[in-house]
């Protein structure tokens, strides 16, 4: 039987494999454009030193000095206290070296002394949104808007705060308004571009890229951006295109290599991604993200070393990066190195304890250690946190089902059916535990569904052979096993079976053909050495059957049934001290194997050592209570011993058990003529005949009893009954007793 695990391989959260450029939602480069709007040369009343300093301030500034910038601007504000040009400008150089709070004290400053100067408003904005004060600077942005209302630069720099706070809606209210105020505004609808991707209107993203791209051929984070939105949408070799003409735009563009890199993966061309991956790792040694993504590449081509080394990597310059963990674990499992995989998923987990994904793959792991009641728990973990989890309650079905708690499997089963009704594996699975509990009619059911969901799955064709087996429907066995051979004419176990089935046939040559081929396909198989040794010993070829016995132990050297067959070989051959060591063999594999007792019984038996005989089919009976034959065998021995009332309490059980034991009835019936008792051994006899209507040793026996009964008519009728049936002893009675 085969049961089938299911692995979740995705990443633990999708979004993780682009950069959006998101540094174009901020306005670090749009001060340039603000800031040469204020250096111009004002008619100032007063005398040129104040301005002198403010010309050297901006000279120092336009050439990125901007320590000299500030002292400059600084002697121009001790010469002109109220000069508020000269605070914007400082707060400009401030701005610059990244000292917004100095920045922000100037521009405030300015706004003081000049209530109507929007552009220090709007300076003012830039700097708090550098500080992520969104609320602050949209403030400030809609006060200059106020004071001016066709700013378009205002416009676009609010949008880019509404876009930081996720109210997108509003920003692209913006970006529409600073494009009507100037149609060639390049960035506001590369900007506007990125709040519709963030709304996942693609389309329309793709449209400002492009006007973007139009309006600037040369801006390589538009077609980047574009690439972007054409891989969202799957139209990976438009995202390529896009990328490739960024990297030509702009060669040292990290991120342009990195998200190429991705489109190739997803069309499958990881060669071609990885070299991408690796580029980008030049350009930018410290990108954790794109180690991360050329390990998955790597994961893809099931090169795990090389995966494995590049999580690793990813997760050294990122140490808290979940993904990489979960990643690297499913790798390990892939290489079968389950404990590492279990540390991975463990670290994967306490990062982010509320995704299921490595919940799920360390029960997987967990599963392949066969420590299935820690498998449970992590599957049920997963479920808490994902209801719908369809493959979590599958493989948590999976581990009852080897735990043998059938009845928990099979409701696990139910709740991936009922998330999933196409789910053809859980059916077959939920067939193996109904099989387990002999209910064969609804294993054929569910084996019967998984076929029609999947028609070429060969398991579901064995299992159901095995049920119809189960059931003595024979043909039908052999047929779903034949269906399973065609499907997969490797399938050794199919083989196996259908020997089974022939062998319940007693077709067995046929049996043995296949055992043959399951061998031949696996040659580690010792169950089908063990069948084919059975198939032989039906055909009284002790010889051969012990040699397929011997290699199947040889295999499997815990196989006590095989033991305890070799021993039913050897003690066929009367080789009783042989077949006495194979069954205490087989008692000492498995000390609850009733039938190795009966057989061990038997051979003592045949050595008369009756009193051990005795001990074994007792000790039968306690381990299978229900073991009819090991009552009969235990009343042959008491009979043997002339102990007839304990045979006949023994033979009555046996029939108690199986009402039709023809031999219990015979060997009862020659327990009552023993002790005379005639009539009750000729009730046993007519039973027996009526069970076994050619049985000539038991017209033979009633014709005995009849004779020493005084019914020497009825006796002559047995004896020539008995003669008829070919027992050659019955002619000379019958030429004695009844001329």
């Amino acid at each position: 039987m085969n049961c089938f695990i299911k692995q979740n391989n995705n990443t633990m959260e999708k979004g993780k494999n682009y950069h959006k450029g998101q540094a174009l939602l901020l306005s670090g480069k749009k001060l340039i454009l603000t800031f040469l709007g204020i250096f111009m040369f004002f008619n100032l009343a007063r005398a040129q030193d104040e301005k002198y300093y403010f010309d050297i301030g901006k000279s120092e500034y336009e050439k990125g000095i901007y320590e000299n910038a500030i002292i400059n601007f600084t002697k121009a504000i001790e010469l002109k206290p109220d000069y508020a040009e000269a605070y914007n400008g400082r707060g400009i150089a401030y701005y610059n070296l990244q000292q917004y709070e100095k920045a922000i004290s100037d521009y405030t400053k300015a706004i003081e002394l000049k209530p109507d100067y929007a552009k220090a408003y709007n300076n003012r904005g830039i700097a708090y949104t550098n500080l992520q004060q969104y609320e602050k600077a949209i403030s400030d942005y809609t006060k200059a808007i106020e004071l001016k209302p066709d700013y378009e630069d205002a416009y676009y720099n609010r949008g880019n705060a509404y876009g930081n706070l996720q109210q997108y809606e509003k920003a692209i209210y913006d970006y529409n308004k600073a494009i009507e105020l100037k149609p060639d505004y390049t960035k506001a609808y590369i900007n506007r571009g990125n709040a519709y991707y963030d709304l996942q209107q693609y389309e329309k993203a793709i449209y400002d890229y492009t006007k973007a791209t139009e309006l600037k051929p040369d801006f390589a984070e538009a077609y980047y951006n574009r690439g972007i939105a054409y891989k969202d949408l799957q139209q990976y070799e438009k995202a390529i295109y896009d990328y490739t003409k960024a990297t030509e735009l702009k060669p040292d563009y990290a991120e342009a290599y990195y998200n190429r890199g991705i489109a190739y993966k997803d069309l499958q061309q990881y060669g071609k991604a990885i070299s991408d991956y690796t580029k980008a790792i030049e350009l930018k040694p410290d990108d954790a993200n794109a180690y991360y993504n050329r390990g998955i590449a790597y994961d893809d081509l099931q090169q795990y070393e090389k995966a494995i080394s590049d999580y690793t990597k990813a997760i050294e310059l990122k140490p808290d990066y979940a993904d990489a963990y979960y990643k690297r674990g499913n790798a390990y499992i892939d290489l079968q190195q389950y404990g590492k995989a279990i540390a991975d998923y463990t670290k994967a987990i306490e990062l982010k304890p509320d995704l299921e994904n490595p919940y799920y793959n360390r029960g997987i792991a967990y599963y392949y250690l066969q420590q299935y009641e820690k498998a449970i728990a992590d599957y049920t973990k997963a479920i808490e946190l994902k209801l719908d989890l369809e493959d979590a309650y599958y493989n948590r079905g999976i581990a009852y089902y080897y735990l043998q708690q059938y009845e928990k499997a099979i409701y696990d089963f139910n709740k991936a059916i009922k998330l999933n009704p196409d789910f053809a594996e859980a059916y077959n699975n939920r067939g193996l535990a109904y099989y387990d509990l002999q209910q064969y009619e609804k294993a054929i059911a569910d084996y019967t569904k998984a076929i029609q969901l999947n028609p070429d799955d060969a398991y579901a064709y064995n299992n159901r052979g095995n049920a119809y087996r189960n059931l003595q429907q024979y043909e039908k066995a052999i047929s779903d096993y034949t269906k399973a051979i065609k499907l997969n004419p490797d399938y050794a176990n199919a083989y196996n079976n259908r020997g089974n089935a022939y062998g319940n046939l007693q077709q067995y040559e046929k049996a043995i053909a296949d055992y043959t081929k399951a061998i031949e396909l696996k040659p580690e198989l010792a169950e089908a050495y063990n069948n084919r040794g059975l198939a032989y010993y039906d055909l009284q070829q002790y010889g051969k059957a012990i040699a397929d016995y011997t290699k199947a132990i040889e295999l499997k050297p815990d196989f006590a049934e095989a033991y305890n067959n070799r021993g039913g070989a050897y003690g066929n051959l009367q080789q009783y001290g042989k077949a006495i060591a194979d069954y205490t063999k087989a008692i000492e594999l498995k000390p609850d194997f009733a039938g190795a007792y009966n057989n061990r019984g038997l051979a003592y038996y045949d050595l008369q050592q009756y009193g051990k005989a005795i001990a074994d089919y007792t000790k039968a009976i306690e381990f299978k209570p229900n073991f009819a034959d090991a009552y009969f065998n235990r009343g042959n021995t008491y009979k043997a011993l002339q102990q007839y009332g304990k045979a006949i309490a023994d033979y009555t059980k046996a029939i108690e058990l199986k009402p039709n034991f023809a031999d219990a009835y015979f060997n009862r019936g020659n327990a009552y003529y023993d002790l005379q008792q005639y009539g009750k051994a000729i009730a046993d006899y007519t039973k027996a005949i009526q069970l076994k209507p050619y049985d000539a040793e038991a017209y033979y026996n009633r014709g005995v009893v009849y004779y020493f009964s005084g019914n020497t008519y009825k006796a002559c009728k047995d004896w020539r009954e008995a003669y008829l049936l070919g027992y050659n002893l019955a002619k000379e009675i019958l030429d004695i007793y009844c001329k």
